[in-house]
């Protein structure tokens, strides 16, 4: 923390933690873990209601960061909201923060709001808003920092506050390039990261354009899909399907592959961790022709694809063409550290707590 600042008390408030959950976290929840615990590190008190079971999992995530845990029992987002502006109807906070979008807490917010629990809010805004969020949120003094400029065109005109576009890997120094080349007769590592189990993640076009390959390039290639909470039977050796991995060990796989392939298709995707994970690691990217992933790639570092035979055209050119590949991820690591790297202290200066601007002086002072 700077030497002036002074310490401040803030509330974190997120719809996933105030629900029981027993599914491995993800990208949404463990960067929520890594602001909460920067907070604390950076000298803030932080409050944070949540579901009983959560505190096990921040004391594995944060054990040295821990924020100050209000246990809810297992009532859902919008009671256990309630019931945590309830027990907070006296507390008074510099700031609240909202982890997410999302409806079910909105009234919890507005009735602390009303009690004057905190003059200021900000909302980190991984998906579009909904009419009625908006609705509740009406009027109050509200930042909003975005994961995309699409979610921020939805915030526009409708809040009472700064709307911008802000996100990033916060542990990006764990994600570098591997510290030697790879032997040349090494098989050539194709990789698709994420929680593979929805469809929308599109690991069957990779596996697909992965099959689709001449044999003599698909003989010295693999697909790793990494991870799945249900792996499936591929039926192929050279395609391998990974279980659920801590995400502690996501920088290591990450310097064994050789391409990152990220096939996502539909609305779903709001801004892709795995992308800027690869692309830090220096990995060449396939991707698919979201908006929300070929803005990553718009100064290079990747191939887009449009269909699954252009994915399979994609992926045989990096299989046989190491120099692309370099080249290619040489760029994807730059773009990565100039635009995706998440700074909690330039958060809390921007947005949480920005500084008021100097007064002018009277340039015509009265005697």
């Amino acid at each position: 923390m700077p030497a002036h600042a002074e310490p401040k008390q803030i509330l974190f408030l997120e719809k996933t933690l105030m629900e029981h959950r027993e599914r491995p976290f993800r990208g949404v929840q463990l960067h929520n873990f890594i602001l909460i615990g920067d907070l604390v590190r950076l000298g803030h008190r932080v409050v944070v209601p949540a579901e009983r079971t959560w505190r096990a999992r921040f004391e594995e995530a944060i054990p040295a960061a821990m924020p100050e845990l209000m246990d809810l029992p297992n009532l859902g987002s919008y009671f256990g909201g309630r019931l945590a502006a309830h027990r907070l109807r006296r507390a008074r906070f510099d700031a609240m923060i909202l982890g997410n979008v999302g409806r079910g807490i909105a009234p919890a917010v507005r009735r602390l709001h009303r009690r004057g629990a905190a003059p200021r809010a900000v909302v980190i805004a991984n998906r579009t808003a909904r009419e009625g969020f908006l609705r509740t949120m009406r009027g109050m003094p509200m930042n909003v920092v975005t994961v995309n400029r699409e979610i921020a065109a939805g915030f526009e005109g409708r809040v009472n506050g700064i709307v911008d576009t802000y996100y990033g890997i916060a542990n990006a120094d764990d994600f570098h390039p591997p510290a030697a080349p790879k032997p040349a007769d090494a098989p050539v590592e194709f990789c698709v990261l994420g929680k593979l189990d929805p469809e929308w993640k599109g690991a069957d076009l990779a596996i697909e354009a992965f099959r689709a390959m001449p044999e003599e390039v698909r003989s010295r290639c693999r697909l790793q899909l990494i991870a799945y909470e249900h792996p499936p039977e591929t039926g192929d050796e050279r395609i391998i399907a990974h279980s659920w991995t801590s995400p502690s060990r996501i920088p290591e796989l990450l310097r064994s592959m050789d391409v990152l392939i990220v096939p996502s298709r539909g609305e779903f995707e709001t801004f892709s961790q795995a992308i800027v994970q690869g692309m830090l690691t220096g990995l060449p990217i396939i991707s698919s022709d979201l908006l929300v992933l070929t803005e990553k790639l718009d100064a290079g570092g990747g191939l887009i694809f449009r269909s699954t035979a252009e994915l399979g055209e994609h992926m045989r050119t990096l299989a046989v063409d190491v120099d692309l590949r370099r080249r290619l991820g040489d760029q994807a690591r730059r773009t990565a550290r100039d635009r995706y790297i998440w700074s909690t202290q330039r958060f809390v200066e921007r947005f949480l707590f920005p500084a008021e601007p100097a007064p002018v002086p009277d340039p015509h002072p009265r005697a």
